[in-house]
């Protein structure tokens, strides 16, 4: 049994109904009821794929539910693992020639502010961004919304770089001044939160005044952004910019989403998911019960001679 994982509808999985109960399958009897026991060891694994689709949804406050994004589960690690490396020498290659280009233009000593942005994070970072933005796209996504998405989450990391420096310089400041203490609350809100997300950071961000966040229009973000999602198209095989028309318009979008190549190793990572989650791992005969051994008290030393 394998879910169809492989359709564009949804890159991600399909759900089915397995029974928790299993009226029809025999328990095995002795050791020698080989054909009894292999139907309860399949039941198992029938088990173990329901188990494992759910664990691929998460149920809402109002009772609904929906469907995680690959960045929420375990086979979007394994994706963003292989897509990392070749994203990250592409963002390297492209702020060297950026710099490059600046010193050697004859602007130099001005930066725009698409530059501006791009060598500010360092390039594990910006990867990551796009990474994560493509993992979480849904399978109708435009390229200009993905692009704009990933701007956002560079500028995020903008802020939360700056805040972290501003609440440095001004404990410096405070301590050379002999100043009375104020909390750093980039400190804080590290401290009191195990994971600090974007709820968590908008919300301790408000809180202070060393907080400056960064005005980014629509424009920018997709300039931005479609830059990095450019790079992440070309230094992998697993996403792709594709037109489509759109059905009573005479006109185009550019879609983004996954290639069929990664539909068909997402789907063989999905089936390898269900397969590794029995309930019970395959036997030919029934366990035996335990027993417990009365530990051997130990031998007395023998008296030392002279």
């Amino acid at each position: 049994m394998s879910a169809d994982f492989h359709s564009e509808a949804d890159q991600r999985h399909s759900s089915a109904t397995v029974s928790p109960t299993a009226p029809t399958v025999p328990t095995p009897v002795g050791p020698r009821d080989f054909e009894a026991q292999r139907a309860w060891e399949h039941y198992q694994v029938t088990r173990g794929i329901e188990r494992y689709r759910r664990s691929l949804v998460q149920d809402k406050e109002n009772g609904g539910q929906r469907l995680k994004g690959l960045d929420e589960i375990k086979v979007g690690n394994t994706i963003a693992s292989d897509m990392i490396g070749p994203m990250v020498a592409a963002v390297v290659k492209l702020q060297a020639e950026r710099v490059q280009y600046a010193e050697e233009s004859s602007i130099k000593g001005k930066m725009s502010e698409d530059d501006w942005a791009l060598l500010t994070l360092p390039a594990e970072t910006i990867a990551a961004c796009a990474v994560l933005t493509a993992l979480s796209c849904s399978p109708d996504s435009t390229y200009a919304g993905v692009s704009r998405d990933c701007a956002t989450r560079m500028q995020h990391e903008i802020e939360y770089m700056a805040w972290k420096q501003a609440e440095r310089d001004a404990e410096r400041e405070r301590k050379d001044a002999d100043a009375p203490f104020v909390p750093d609350l980039f400190k804080l809100m590290v401290k009191r939160n195990e994971v600090v997300d974007l709820r968590v950071f908008k919300k301790w961000a408000k809180k202070s005044p060393l907080f400056a966040a960064q005005d980014w229009d629509q424009k920018t973000k997709a300039r931005i952004g479609g830059a990095i999602m450019t790079l992440l198209v070309e230094s992998n095989s697993w996403f792709e910019v594709k037109q489509e028309h759109q059905q009573g318009h005479n006109r185009v979008k550019l879609m983004f989403r996954m290639t069929e190549m990664g539909l068909g190793v997402l789907s063989s990572l999905h089936n390898e998911g269900e397969y590794q989650r029995p309930f019970m791992l395959p036997m030919i005969c029934e366990p035996r019960d335990y027993e417990y051994i009365e530990p051997r008290p130990a031998p007395e030393p023998e008296p030392e001679t002279v």
